[in-house]
């Protein structure tokens, strides 16, 4: 992506290839125990792979949010995949961005990749292809909140992608009334927006008409519960060396072109997250152990071996 290094100022230590791409801190760990517990002892909310419960302990570490905001999200994700039947799989993930870029969105979403270093996702957009009046009936929202559900989950591959954040490029020139619906960026917010986790690294909106200011203005309160994630948008921005729109920059040779690398790399991300998602373990939490002689408790991990040789 060339345009990447011009339109994003960012460096990150670590890649997405290292061997502690799927390690969590102490921190993080002692934080994604204590969601887990939360989430194993709810009867409403259905079991999530430890995966997921590592990614919500790394976006949501020191954001002051508690285990019932937490709860919150787990429990609106779980909704979203029982109303539209979304079965997890990277190929329902490629089907549903096909038809989401190339049938009722087209040019909406230009192109998805790693950064330069391979340490976080940049995904490009133009919120001036955005047709909210394609999306009417309940298989249109299948198609635009399922595709961008897979998108995100895209972007969040493994821990390492999940701790550096996603950056968003978006081109808004001709951006108008045509391609922007209150209805349907509340919809899109409140049923997924809001509660998937994820770590904003920057969105940088370009060309911003008067129509994207008030988008902004207009998404910014029902996200307030995740302020730090919006408060990294920054509007009017404009690459040093061109002036053109960014589609003329990814639609090269062709927009055909374009989407099949979108696709491929959509489903190369999801291939690396469902396996994560499907092999990733926690460590076991350390057994509170009461010492009597002392009167406190210490944690231990149990050595099953030990106990047998005793």
């Amino acid at each position: 992506m060339n345009f990447a290094a011009s339109a994003t100022s960012t460096t990150i230590a670590g890649t997405a290839g290292t061997s502690d791409a799927n390690e969590l801190s102490e921190f993080e760990l002692e934080w994604a125990w204590e969601i887990k517990e939360a989430i194993d002892r709810d009867e409403e909310l259905n079991p999530i792979s430890d995966y997921e419960v590592a990614q919500l302990a790394i976006v949501t570490l020191g954001q002051q949010e508690d285990l019932y905001s937490i709860r919150e999200r787990v429990l609106a994700l779980q909704c979203l995949r029982q109303e539209h039947k979304l079965t997890e799989t990277p190929q329902e993930g490629v089907e549903l961005m096909r038809q989401l870029t190339c049938q009722q969105q087209p040019g909406h979403i230009l192109a998805f990749d790693l950064a330069q270093n391979q340490s976080h996702y940049i995904g490009v957009f133009d919120f001036a292809r955005n047709k909210p009046s394609a999306v009417q009936t309940d298989k249109d929202w299948r198609v635009y909140l399922g595709g961008y559900y897979y998108l995100l989950n895209a972007a969040n591959s493994n821990l390492t992608t999940i701790r550096n954040g996603f950056t968003s490029i978006v081109e808004c020139d001709g951006m108008g009334y045509h391609s922007f619906s209150h209805s349907m960026q509340q919809r899109w917010a409140t049923e997924l927006g809001m509660h998937f986790p994820i770590e904003t690294k920057e969105s940088k909106w370009f060309h911003t008409p008067t129509a994207a200011n008030i988008m902004c203005s207009f998404v910014k309160p029902w996200m307030s519960s995740r302020k730090a994630r919006w408060d990294r948008i920054q509007l009017g921005c404009q690459l040093d060396s061109w002036e053109g729109r960014i589609d003329s920059l990814i639609n090269l040779p062709t927009p055909q072109v374009a989407q099949q690398k979108l696709l491929h790399n959509l489903h190369l991300a999801l291939m690396e997250r469902y396996h994560n998602q499907a092999t990733f373990r926690l460590p076991d939490k350390p057994i509170e152990e009461y010492d009597h002689e002392n009167g406190n408790s210490s944690s231990m991990m149990m050595d099953v071996e030990q106990i047998i040789e005793d």
